[in-house]
């Protein structure tokens, strides 16, 4: 239902943030609303209407757009919630599906940044993040061999864990059109939840902690040949020391080439 849980952005906000020189915004969609029965068609007349009219209202404006299908590596079917590849109720190749009709429908476009494939995929189990992964980018390039494929990393696409759990992995994917993007995601409270439940001198009890939880990632960029971005980053306002923090993590992504989109 168009409105329920999430809405999409205003062209208003798209001018806002335009003025302010932001030139790339990745948009998350859940796949139940695109996709209603798994393995069918598309909701192409609400949800995928809807993402279709901001893209190209952000291509009017030279706006680039990551689709970010924000599911966690789960999918909930009639009240369940199931793991990607872990029963028959939700398969691999049901993954494919929908990001191969996705890709087809906006291949076209002048302004896609890239296929966000999977956000903070975490708890995996015996599930392979990489089998499933190479799938859904074979099943894209069927359809697509332009638009870059992002990837993001296992434990929450943690940049802290990166090279320590799951995802190192994802280094041996091939990609025919030679175009993947590795994205991590990276908070500076305490528990790298993003929550910021307490204030900075509780959250924080090392000055330079985002710069240790980034430079796991951006080592594993460097040692492997990679292009990688941080997908998700933010802090609250409600301390000037946040904003010091910031601009130390922002400095630090942009002297090691690695971009990043804001999470508000």
């Amino acid at each position: 239902m168009l409105n329920a849980n999430y809405t999409y952005p205003t062209t208003a906000e798209l001018d806002y943030y335009k003025s302010k020189g932001l030139t790339l915004i990745r948009l998350p969609f859940t796949w139940e609303r695109v996709q209603h029965i798994v393995g069918g068609p598309l909701d192409s007349d609400v949800d995928l209407l809807q993402i279709k009219q901001f893209v190209k209202s952000a291509q009017d404006r030279g706006i680039y757009v990551m689709l970010d299908m924000h599911n966690y590596a789960r999918r909930d079917i009639d009240g369940t919630s199931y793991l990607i590849g872990q029963t028959e109720n939700l398969t691999i190749a049901h993954f494919v599906d929908v990001w191969t009709k996705l890709a087809y429908e906006f291949k076209d476009y002048t302004n896609i940044w890239g296929y966000d494939l999977m956000n903070e995929p975490n708890n995996m189990g015996s599930v392979s993040l990489f089998k499933i992964t190479q799938a859904v980018v074979t099943g894209i390039r069927t359809v697509d061999l332009n638009t870059p494929i992002v990837i993001e990393g296992n434990d929450y696409a943690s940049s802290y864990s990166w090279p320590s759990n799951k995802s190192d992995s994802l280094k041996y994917l091939v990609d025919p059109s030679n175009k993947l993007i590795y994205e991590a995601h990276c908070y500076f409270d305490n528990n790298a939840s993003g929550i910021y439940a307490g204030t900075y001198d509780v959250e924080i009890k090392t000055a330079n902690i985002a710069l240790i939880r980034l430079k796991p990632f951006v080592d594993w960029l460097k040692t492997n040949n990679k292009i990688g971005m941080i997908g998700e980053f933010g802090v609250p306002g409600n301390d000037p020391r946040w904003l010091t923090m910031l601009d130390g993590a922002l400095n630090y992504m942009k002297q090691n080439n690695v971009s990043g989109t804001y999470w508000a």
